[in-house]
């Protein structure tokens, strides 16, 4: 019957499932994070299980990225071009196609001497250098500040390559290198010019995590709330360990503040939900109208705090309310970890 039917086509379908993630853990981590993207919420949960089965889930990187999530050794997967916020598929497509008729990019001036699309412009660069993508060629912070540099240089040798002419690059901040080009057509043995940046400071830890956090998804480098981790695993509950706790447990536990969202109640007061993420997972967090009047917070994204809450549940799943928050800095961990024990 129908039921029989079912029962035995899943178990075929369990059974070779099973089969590839214990004999090809990368390729079919690979396949399910593929299957998942757009999810930011499942993509945190199966990242944090290739993390638990020791393959390391690597940002974006156009010498190595494909499309979607891409397989690269047993021990590392890297997200996918189209996975960045304001890159576009037309320009990922085009980076992809260069790069499998001609070769990886030899380095930056390489790279930017043969992306030929109309889609590469300053919103697309900065999405690449801001996601990590392009941390093979140079220093994301480097980079950022050098985007209309390289994207006038992108220009520049189109235009030649397109009316194989040469310029006097001596009028531009690029200066050639090489044989230059004979009567009307280009020497097989010339090559590009030079590409000269500008100094700039590098990008803080800080800002690569945003960066990640705003055009991917999720934090890939490290996590913000690991810095103080370090410092208060003995004083607080991981948010990780929260999932199999009672309703009504009081608890202390710490990470990021992301996905705050604002709510005005039926009496007119403001209410938030957040996320409260560490390095080992994510809990919903409720602060009520209460906590919020207490005015000792600015609630904002991207905060680091210690929350004194009480475990609830809803819709089968844990949460946390909030009954008391301390915003973290380097500065006060120490008499944070001290209010904790007197309490």
């Amino acid at each position: 019957g129908f039921n029989r039917a079912h029962a035995a086509s899943y178990a075929v379908i369990a059974y070779q499932t099973a089969y590839l993630k214990a004999n090809y853990p990368a390729e079919f981590m690979t396949a399910v994070l593929t299957a998942e993207a757009g999810d930011n919420e499942k993509i945190r949960e199966v990242v944090k299980e290739c993390r638990e089965m020791g393959i390391k889930v690597l940002p974006p990187d156009v010498l190595q990225s494909r499309e979607n999530f891409t397989y690269i050794d047993d021990k590392h997967i890297r997200f996918g071009l189209l996975a960045i916020k304001n890159l576009g598929e037309e320009i990922s497509r085009a980076l992809i196609e260069e790069r499998e008729k001609n070769g990886k990019f030899k380095d930056l001036a390489d790279f930017a001497s043969r992306i030929n699309s109309k889609n590469f412009n300053k919103k697309s660069l900065e999405a690449l250098v801001m996601a990590g993508a392009m941390d093979s060629l140079g220093e994301r912070g480097g980079l950022l500040s050098n985007a209309e540099l390289l994207l006038q240089y992108n220009k520049d040798l189109l235009r030649e390559k397109e009316n194989k002419q040469v310029n006097l690059f001596g009028l531009s901040p690029f200066h050639p290198s090489g044989d230059i080009p004979k009567g009307d057509g280009i020497s097989s043995n010339w090559n590009a010019p030079p590409l000269r940046l500008k100094s700039a400071p590098p990008a803080s830890l800080d800002d690569k995590l945003k960066w990640e956090k705003e055009l991917l998804g999720l934090y890939i480098s490290d996590h913000p709330f690991s810095v103080f981790s370090a410092k208060l695993q003995n004083y607080i509950t991981s948010v990780g360990g929260l999932n199999n706790l009672a309703r009504g447990r009081n608890v202390v536990t710490g990470g990021i503040i992301n996905n705050l969202r604002r709510f005005i109640t039926k009496g007119k007061e403001i209410m938030y939900f957040a996320k409260l993420e560490d390095t080992s997972d994510a809990v919903d967090l409720v602060i009520f109208p209460k906590i919020v009047k207490e005015g000792n917070v600015e609630w904002r994204e991207d905060i680091p705090a210690v929350i004194w809450g009480k475990i609830d549940n809803r819709e089968g799943k844990n949460c946390l309310i909030c009954d008391k928050v301390v915003l973290l800095s380097e500065e006060n961990v120490k008499g944070v970890i001290l209010g904790i024990l007197r309490q």
